[in-house]
C-alpha cells in the first residue's frame, strides 16, 4: 500500500486534503482499513484534531486489485494554540505488509489562525 500524497501538512482550520491509496502489492488486498492515530496527540484529542471524511472513492472495507486505487479525505480540525501536532493516517488490510502504510498528517500552530512561538 502507498498514498499520494505520502505526507501533508495542514496551514488552516478545515483545510482538507484527499489522499489515494493505491496497491503497490502482486495481490488483490483484504478488505482495508483506515484510521488516524499515532503521534504527539493525546488519544482523547485526536478526533478534535483531525477527521475523516467520505469521498466518492472511499477506501474502507474495500478490496483492491494490484495497482487498484481509492481515496480517503482528511480535514485538520486543530484546535490547539501554539502547538504543532503530528499523527498518521494508516491504511492497512489483512494480507498487507505489517502495520499497513502511515502516512504523517502535520497541523502546524498556525493552523489555527493564531501565532506560531
Amino acid at each position: 500500500m502507498s498514498t499520494s500524497p505520502v505526507q501533508w501538512t495542514f496551514h488552516t482550520f478545515r483545510e482538507t486534503k484527499i489522499f489515494t491509496v493505491k496497491n503497490d502489492g502482486p495481490d488483490t488486498s483484504g478488505a482495508l482499513r483506515v484510521a488516524i492515530f499515532g503521534g504527539n496527540i493525546p488519544e482523547d484529542r485526536l478526533s478534535l484534531n483531525f477527521t475523516l471524511f467520505q469521498t466518492n472513492d472511499f477506501c474502507p472495507g474495500k478490496s483492491l486489485v494490484s495497482g487498484g486505487t481509492c481515496t480517503v479525505g482528511v480535514e485538520a480540525t486543530h484546535t490547539a494554540e501554539n502547538t504543532t501536532f503530528e499523527t498518521n493516517l494508516n491504511v492497512s488490510a489483512d494480507n498487507s505488509q505489517a502495520g499497513g502504510w502511515a502516512a504523517p498528517l502535520i497541523a502546524g500552530c498556525d493552523a489555527n489562525l493564531v501565532p506560531c512561538p
